[in-house]
């Protein structure tokens, strides 16, 4: 989605512990995006995720200890992003939002910075205990983004979903009652529910809308992993909001990066050809994002 130079506007940072792999390193750095290590003398952070009764469902277990990113682990360069991407506890995450709130406040530019961000929830805390502490981040965020199960589980109906794991009219039922809680305090707060294989839907004040996936229910035998997809498809998300602030163009980008992570365990393949033409898998970004778009202009 950032072909080119236009991968330097992409940044991150990589907590790197002392046996952070130099494979992971040369990968990375392929990728030509901005990047700030934060080394550590302990080792790097390993987990490991068992998906339950679908892959929605999953039990994430820390084999070694993490150590969360701060805000003060930003530089003045990140500290000016255009859209965040938090993942994590809504209380700790709330507390990286109005920590980079207040560093950009105090940044020496002469315009400040006016970010978006956007926050997905752990699977843990996507339960009825937590959801105070989660309308109380989305006072904070413009743009929410569980997955349906998670979505569902926060309001304690996930029996409701029956056997196929998957039912329209109860998320959608959720979806508006989160928006309601909400919209008591703002309307500038979008919700965006990731589906998988039943793609998306986009929830705000003006607009409900579901988007297919791009591998859908006819094509799952492409699907080989679907283990970082969600990553895929916020990242590209965040991008594409920065860029263009249209939120719906941002889910059809999502939706074809989000696919190129499930067609194999791991990452897709980046390969740079003549003229600055870039593939994925061996697949034209821009050529799947063009057929895509279509088949989403068609269903409207």
């Amino acid at each position: 989605m950032s072909p080119g130079q236009m991968s330097r506007k992409v940044g991150w940072v990589v907590d790197c512990g002392s046996d952070f792999p130099q494979s992971a390193r040369n990968t990375i750095d392929s990728w030509n995006i901005t990047t700030l290590m934060r080394h550590r003398d302990t080792p790097t952070a390993r987990a490991r995720i068992e998906y339950l009764e679908n892959e929605f469902q999953s039990k994430f277990e820390l084999l070694t200890p993490s150590v969360p990113i701060e805000a003060e682990d930003l530089d003045d360069d990140m500290l000016q992003a255009r859209t965040f991407h938090f993942f994590g506890n809504p209380v700790k995450c709330l507390s990286i939002c109005k920590g980079i709130l207040a560093r950009q406040s105090n940044l020496n530019t002469k315009i400040k910075p006016s970010s978006t961000f956007i926050y997905e929830p752990r699977p843990a805390d996507a339960v009825p205990d937590q959801l105070d502490n989660i309308i109380n981040i989305l006072q904070v965020v413009q743009n929410f983004s569980p997955n349906h199960f998670e979505l569902v589980s926060i309001f304690g109906k996930t029996s409701k979903l029956g056997e196929s794991g998957f039912d329209t009219k109860i998320i959608e039922e959720c979806a508006s009652d989160l928006l309601n809680r909400i919209y008591q305090s703002r309307t500038d707060f979008c919700l965006i529910v990731r589906a998988g294989q039943n793609g998306c839907y986009l929830a705000d004040s003006t607009r409900k809308q579901w988007f297919p996936a791009y591998y859908g229910l006819d094509k799952q035998d492409k699907v080989i992993s679907s283990t970082g997809a969600g990553n895929a498809f916020l990242g590209a998300l965040a991008v594409t909001l920065s860029r263009t602030s249209d939120i719906q163009e941002a889910c059809i980008v999502a939706s074809v990066s989000a696919s190129y992570l499930v067609e194999q365990v791991g990452l897709p393949n980046l390969e740079q050809h003549a003229g600055g033409v870039e593939t994925w898998n061996g697949s034209n970004v821009q050529s799947r994002l063009d057929e895509f778009r279509k088949r989403c202009q068609s269903l409207e």
